[in-house]
């Protein structure tokens, strides 16, 4: 039975299509390089000519094929270390300049002599004290009269005001006091009842150790050996061969051998180890917290920044940071607690000083953090670690020294963050002069600040660049869609 044409022709076709296949699939297949060994065109690696294979973790460093990109690499590394080095010689003298004059400078931190004596002790320890201002380096001495000065005006004096950073007084009657002592052979004579020195050690511990107490110290123990022998001279001439005198005096050898030492009164004494975490090396630690998360929110914002309208991006910009250093200020200021910072110095409760300590560090990471969100919008990321030093250096070198010891150039020192933050939580953990209205007040302004002008203005101005360059991809878009037609 033979079949029909059209059945023929079909299973013809069919066989035809089958060898076809079977021919393709024996030819081998052609081999696609993967994709991180596909040459690249010589744009991309910043050369000229035909392209070259370069394959990914396959060549030696000095290999002439990556020429052109070693050439980039160390084009970038130049670059940044020739502006590392203009950013040392433009923020690093500052520090170094602030400790470079203090010796120069201690003449400017004003300490007082009250001389109650009236006779040899408080007319030579005033003059001594005097005569030392001719010395290199030297406190600012000045005389006071003694009816204006009692012990308690001393202590508000050196503490509440800090209108001094010493006071010597000479006791009243002491070089007759001591006379009487001798001639009545007195077993009992304190031979600390003659000289006072005050002092409150917390308002600066670094100023007071290097030079209040060594500038006060050193002249007075002068002044009483001077003081020592001219008494015992004066009274072996007046009884030379009274032996009851003698007598008298061997009875009361404390008024021979040294008959005054100096007896020191520390109003504050800085008696917190730990508080330096606080003061001015965990101040530091603040400032490098806020700005990781001004970092982690620059490459958030960057998702939906875009998608925003003007208003609502900047809003976003301040309200988000400020709610995220409400935890980790609380945070910081914890951390204290296990080490039994005494936060209940100045305030009447501890959980009162804790909390207006807490409150201090929010305001304080706030007016630093804002201020890196501020300065990370102009910088860019790529830069932003140079802003970081100079606003680390601007603060630090004010933060550890007192305006007294430095020159005129540091007088900036009460708007910078790190000073006033450090002064409250020395006034929360030491009771010295309470000037939180004024720390709180100075962090406030600079949250004021970043937020009413800073952050806006910069915001702005880079928006309004990146409206420009969309518009002008816009434009250059259409125009390729245009030539395709």
């Amino acid at each position: 039975m033979s079949l029909a044409p059209s059945t023929r022709r079909a299973s013809s076709a069919t066989q035809h299509s089958d060898s076809a296949e079977q021919a393709i699939a024996k030819q081998p297949a052609e081999i696609v390089p993967p994709e991180h060994e596909k040459p690249q065109a010589d744009e991309e690696m910043g050369g000229v000519g035909p392209r070259k294979m370069l394959r990914e973790f396959g060549h030696g460093f000095f290999d002439p094929e990556l020429a052109p990109l070693r050439k980039i690499y160390f084009k970038i590394l130049g670059g940044t270390v020739f502006i590392t080095i203009i950013v040392i010689w433009a923020c690093l003298p500052v520090y170094w300049a602030s400790l470079n004059w203090q010796p120069s400078s201690a003449h400017q931190m004003n300490a007082l002599i009250v001389n109650r004596d009236q006779d040899t002790l408080g007319n030579t320890l005033e003059q001594t004290l005097l005569a030392s201002r001719n010395n290199n380096p030297h406190l600012g001495w000045n005389s006071r009269e003694p009816s204006t000065l009692s012990n308690d005006e001393i202590e508000h004096l050196l503490v509440h005001d800090e209108a001094a950073w010493v006071v010597v007084v000479a006791e009243e009657a002491a070089t007759a006091r001591l006379r009487s002592a001798r001639e009545n052979g007195d077993a009992s004579w304190d031979p600390s009842s003659g000289v006072t020195i005050y002092y409150s050690q917390a308002r600066n511990e670094l100023a007071t150790g290097n030079y209040v107490l060594p500038q006060s110290t050193g002249p007075t123990n002068a002044a009483l050996a001077q003081v020592a022998a001219q008494l015992s001279q004066e009274y072996f001439s007046a009884h030379s061969g009274n032996a009851t005198a003698m007598e008298l005096l061997s009875r009361a050898p404390r008024t021979v051998a040294q008959p005054f030492v100096v007896r020191m009164v520390n109003f504050r004494p800085y008696n917190q180890a730990v508080a330096q975490a606080v003061t001015l090396v965990g101040l530091i630690y603040l400032l490098i917290l806020a700005f990781i998360q001004t970092m982690a929110h620059t490459g958030a914002r960057a998702m939906i920044g875009p998608k925003l309208r003007l208003r609502s991006y900047i809003v976003m910009r301040i309200v988000v940071p400020l709610i995220m250093y409400i935890p980790l200020s609380l945070i910081f200021a914890m951390i204290s607690l296990p080490f039994h910072v005494k936060f209940d110095a100045h305030f009447d409760s501890y959980a009162a000083g804790f909390f207006c300590c807490w409150a201090l560090f929010y305001v304080g990471m706030a007016a630093l953090g804002l201020a890196t969100e501020a300065m990370v919008t102009i910088l860019t990321v790529r830069f932003m670690a140079f802003g970081l030093i100079a606003l680390i250096i601007a603060n630090v070198s004010v933060a550890s020294v007192p305006t007294d010891l430095q020159v005129w150039f540091f007088k900036y020192a009460p708007a910078m963050v790190f000073y006033q933050v450090g002064r409250g939580v020395r006034t929360i953990i030491f009771d010295v002069k309470n000037e939180l209205g004024e720390s709180f007040g100075v962090c406030i302004a600079w949250i004021a600040f970043s937020c009413a002008i800073s952050i806006p203005l910069f915001t702005w101005f880079v928006r309004r660049q990146e409206i420009r360059e969309h518009e002008k991809s816009q434009q250059q878009q259409q125009q390729q869609q245009q030539q395709q037609q």
